[in-house]
C-alpha cells in the first residue's frame, strides 16, 4: 500500500464498544471531518445492536449525526417504550425536528388506532333471527373492547393481533349480525398560500420626526437616531453594526429591507441628505439590517421606550422583533413589558405559537400558561418552524404535558366500582353489564379528539349514566363512591407544563 494512501477502516467490534464509546467516537469523527452517513457502515451495524435495548438512545444518537436510516430502523421499536424514556440529554440530542418526527410517529399510530375504531359495524337491515337488543348489546360489546384497546399503556404499539383478540369474542356474536365495515375515510384540506408584499411606513420613525433624545430638525430620507440611543440599549454594539466612535459623533441612520437601486448607497459617512452647513452637522452612517420593516419598527419602539399598539402587529412580527433585540444585544425582556403582556393577550387565540415564541425566549412564565391552552389542540398542528423556534427542551416538556395526561386519564379511570355479592336483585349478569358500561364509558373519554382535556364535567355525565342502569342501591352507591374519586384523582393531574 502506498503510505500517502489512508488506511482502511479496520473492524472494532471485537473490543464491544458500548453506546457511550460509539456516541463518542461519532462526536470525534464529525469533529475531525469524519461523518458515519454510509448505511452499510459497521458503525451503523454497531448501533443497531443495541437497538433492542435502548431504541430512544439508538435513536438519538442517529439524529444527532443524521443518520436517517438508523432513526428510521430504531423509531420502530421505540414503540414499545413509553416516551416518557426520553430524557433531556436525548431530546436536546436529537434535536427539534427529529424529537417532533418521534413524536408524531407515537401520536400518530395512537390517533390512527383511535380511527380505526371509533365506528363499530354498520348493520344491515334487520333480518330475522337478530332482535334489536341483540344487536344493541353487541355494540355495548365492541364498544367495551375499544376501552380494552385503549386502556393499553402503549396504543401507538398494538398490533393486529391483539386487535383480533380483543374483539374475538364480539366476532363470535356476529353469527346472527349482516354487517360491513366503516371505511375511514380522512379528510385532506389544501392550503393555498398567498404571498403578499406589503411596504410599511413607520408614522413614528419618520423623516423630521421628533424621538426622545433626538435634536429637533434632524433629517434623513429614512429612519434616523443617534448613536447614544441605540448603543445605551445594546449589549453588543448593536450586533456590532454600529461603529465604535465616542459617543455624540455620529448620526445612524437605519435602512430597513432597501429596495430601490442605489438607495443604500445614498447614506454612506458623509452623504447623507442636504443638510444645513453648519458645526453641528454630524457624520451619517448608513445600517442595513435583515428584518423587516415591519418587525424593526417595533425593535426601534421598545428601544426608545415607545407603545407600539396602535400598529397592531402580528404574532409572527412581534416574534421577528424579538429575535432581532435578542441580537441586537437588547436588555431582557421584563414582566411588565409591552411584548410580555402582548404574548399574554394572544394567548387564548394562538396557544401554540405563543409557547413557541416565548420558548425561543425562555420566557417560562408565558409557557407555563399557554401549555394549559394547547391542552384543546392537537399537537399534529405543530410546525418545523415552530419546533425549532422552541426548541428540543420547550417541545419535550409540551409533549410530554399531552401524553402525560392521556396516561393518567388511563390510571385515573382504569378500574371499574368495588362489586360486591350477588342478591336480591343484582344478579351476576346485571353486574357483569354494568362492568361493560364501565369499559364502555373508557372508550368513550379516551377516544375523544383531545383525551388529555377531558373535564371532570366529563367523567362525571359518563360514568354516572350507569347509575341509572341498575336498579341495586348498592350498586348505586359504589358507582357513586368511585366517581367521586375519579373526579378528585382527575383534579390533581397537573394541567400545564
Amino acid at each position: 500500500m502506498n503510505p500517502a494512501e489512508p488506511h482502511p477502516p479496520r473492524p472494532f467490534e471485537r473490543y464491544g464498544p458500548d453506546l457511550d464509546t460509539l456516541s463518542s467516537a461519532l462526536d470525534a469523527l464529525k469533529k475531525y471531518g469524519r461523518s458515519v452517513t454510509d448505511q452499510t457502515s459497521e458503525m451503523r451495524s454497531a448501533l443497531l445492536r443495541w437497538v433492542d435495548k435502548h431504541p430512544i438512545r439508538v435513536y438519538a444518537i442517529g439524529a444527532a449525526h443524521t443518520m436517517d436510516s438508523l432513526c428510521m430502523e430504531a423509531s420502530e421499536h421505540t414503540l414499545s417504550v413509553p416516551l416518557s424514556m426520553v430524557s433531556e440529554a436525548d431530546a436536546y440530542g436529537m434535536g427539534a425536528l427529529y424529537l417532533r418526527r418521534l413524536f408524531f410517529l407515537h401520536m400518530g399510530r395512537a390517533d390512527a388506532l383511535k380511527r380505526i375504531l371509533t365506528l363499530p359495524p354498520m348493520e344491515a337491515p334487520l333480518v330475522p333471527g337478530c332482535p334489536v337488543d341483540h344487536e344493541a348489546n353487541l355494540r355495548l360489546n365492541w364498544r367495551a373492547a375499544e376501552g380494552d384497546l385503549m386502556m393499553t399503556s402503549l396504543p401507538e404499539s398494538v398490533s393486529p393481533g391483539q386487535i383480533m383478540t380483543a374483539f374475538g369474542s364480539v366476532v363470535a356474536e356476529l353469527t346472527s349480525l349482516h354487517f360491513q365495515m366503516t371505511p375511514i375515510i380522512p379528510s385532506m384540506t389544501e392550503a393555498t398560500e398567498i404571498e403578499v408584499t406589503e411596504i410599511h411606513v413607520s408614522t413614528t420613525f419618520f423623516p423630521a420626526a421628533v424621538l426622545p433624545g433626538v435634536e429637533p430638525g434632524t433629517r434623513c430620507d429614512l429612519v434616523v437616531q443617534t448613536r447614544a440611543i441605540l448603543l445605551a440599549k445594546s449589549s453588543s454594539n448593536f450586533g456590532s453594526l454600529i461603529p465604535n466612535t465616542p459617543i455624540g459623533q455620529a448620526t445612524v441612520a437605519t435602512v430597513c429591507h432597501p429596495t430601490a437601486e442605489g438607495q443604500e448607497a445614498l447614506l454612506q459617512p458623509g452623504s447623507g441628505p442636504p443638510q444645513t452647513p453648519g458645526p453641528e452637522l454630524l457624520p451619517l452612517w448608513a445600517i442595513t439590517v435583515p428584518e423587516t420593516s415591519t418587525a424593526f419598527n417595533i425593535v426601534l419602539h421598545v428601544i426608545y421606550g415607545l407603545s407600539f399598539h396602535r400598529y397592531g402587529p402580528t404574532l409572527a412580527v412581534i416574534s421577528e422583533a424579538m429575535a432581532a433585540l435578542s441580537k441586537y444585544g437588547a436588555p431582557h425582556l421584563q414582566t411588565k413589558s409591552e411584548i410580555y403582556t402582548f404574548l399574554f393577550k394572544k394567548i387564548d387565540k394562538e396557544p401554540l405559537q405563543v409557547y413557541a415564541v416565548a420558548a425561543s425566549a425562555l420566557i417560562e412564565e408565558i409557557c407555563v400558561a399557554a401549555s394549559e391552552r394547547t391542552l384543546g389542540l392537537s399537537l399534529s398542528n405543530l410546525s418545523e418552524a415552530d419546533a425549532i423556534l422552541m426548541g428540543p427542551l420547550y417541545l419535550r416538556r409540551l409533549f410530554f404535558l399531552h401524553l402525560g395526561r392521556t396516561g393518567a386519564l388511563q390510571r385515573v379511570i382504569n378500574a371499574p366500582p368495588e362489586g360486591h355479592e350477588e342478591g336480591p336483585g343484582c344478579s351476576e349478569a346485571q353486574r357483569q353489564h354494568l362492568g361493560a358500561l364501565w369499559k364502555a364509558g373508557k372508550a368513550t373519554l379516551l377516544m375523544k379528539e383531545f383525551p388529555q382535556n377531558v373535564s371532570v364535567q366529563d367523567l362525571v355525565l359518563i360514568f354516572g349514566a350507569l347509575i341509572g342502569e341498575t336498579r341495586c342501591l348498592k350498586c348505586r352507591a359504589q358507582i357513586q363512591a368511585r366517581i367521586g374519586q375519579l373526579v378528585q384523582d382527575w383534579s390533581r393531574v397537573k394541567r400545564t407544563i
